[in-house]
């Protein structure tokens, strides 16, 4: 009879750490997976503003070119801090594909700085520059984000 009071508690003791267990099993999960839906959401969040670049700046005038280069500055930043983080975390990306990509920063860069020099005569033909090369650097980018996946 002993015995049985001597073990009792042990077991009872054991089946309270392995039930604590559990819920900090549990509470650990739940934790995990909403941090992972935050970052889901901001990375999803963050490329709905790449998406939606040339569309928050689409009609700006002449006289807004300044706040126009501003804006597609601060998203073609984004895209290039995106771009080398593929780049650091994949070393099987295609030459082809990072040198387009290469190319298709360097075209943007360069267009973006003739918006800025633009004058209001040339800046519909300019802004409409810009955009082609907003739509070739999402391309390429689309592409190297494509790659580094299936390395």
């Amino acid at each position: 009879m002993k015995t049985t009071y001597i073990l009792l508690p042990i077991a009872l003791a054991t089946f309270a750490l392995a039930g604590c267990s559990e819920k900090s099993q549990d509470q650990t999960e739940t934790a995990y997976e909403e941090t992972s839906e935050a970052v889901r959401q901001s990375a999803e969040n963050a490329g709905d503003s790449v998406a939606n670049a040339w569309d928050n700046v689409a009609d700006f005038s002449a006289d807004q070119k300044d706040d126009f280069v501003s804006a597609m500055e601060e998203t073609y930043a984004k895209v290039e801090t995106r771009a080398e983080s593929l780049k650091n975390k994949s070393d099987d990306l295609p030459d082809e594909t990072v040198g387009q990509f290469d190319r298709a920063r360097e075209a943007f860069k360069e267009q973006l700085e003739k918006a800025g020099d633009a004058s209001a005569d040339t800046w519909d033909s300019t802004k409409k520059e810009v955009n082609e090369a907003w739509k070739k650097l999402v391309e390429a980018y689309n592409e190297l984000e494509t790659k580094a996946q299936d390395s």
